[in-house]
């Protein structure tokens, strides 16, 4: 259920960028991974501001009810354009990423509220394929909502 103190999600803007940084950090905090470990920071900040600008990036947000400007939870999703395939014919998909709630306001509601608001978006820009990686916390979440493992095989990267 969602916490009735905090206002409803919203759309975030590029003026929201710090927020969604700091709050990818918590998120990565969260799962073990230092976030203070190198300077992704300013790099992740230029990518935001590139990605809004090219309207290839969906980031929803929840407003803090102390109206002090931060933000207590977020989500994101980059739209990306793929070859064309027979699963996917218009070849655009979307990679949901940085699901994230301050630890004092978990287990109320925001992120399923995040996420939701993130689908409807996509589904009005007519995106049907989506993708996300889920952390074992998120992982009963995402499958409500239809998510299953992907068909045809692991997933495999080369990080050189």
């Amino acid at each position: 259920m969602i916490d009735r103190s905090t206002q409803l999600p919203r759309l975030a803007s590029a003026d929201d960028i710090p927020e969604l940084i700091r709050l990818r950090a918590v998120m990565f905090d969260s799962m073990g991974v230092d976030s203070d470990q190198t300077d992704w920071r300013s790099v992740a900040t230029c990518a935001l501001a590139e990605r809004f600008a090219a309207g290839t990036l969906i980031a929803v947000v929840i407003d803090s009810s102390d109206h002090d400007a931060e933000l207590i939870a977020s989500g994101m999703a980059s739209i990306n354009r793929q070859l064309p395939g027979p699963r996917n014919p218009t070849g655009y998909e979307a990679r949901i990423s940085s699901i994230s709630t301050e630890r004092d306001h978990r287990r109320r509601g925001l992120a399923s509220a995040v996420l939701d608001r993130l689908i409807s978006e996509l589904d009005a820009r007519g995106i049907s394929r989506v993708e996300l990686h889920a952390t074992d916390d998120g992982r009963s979440l995402y499958e409500s909502r239809g998510f299953r493992p992907r068909p045809g095989g692991v997933e495999m990267r080369l990080m050189q």
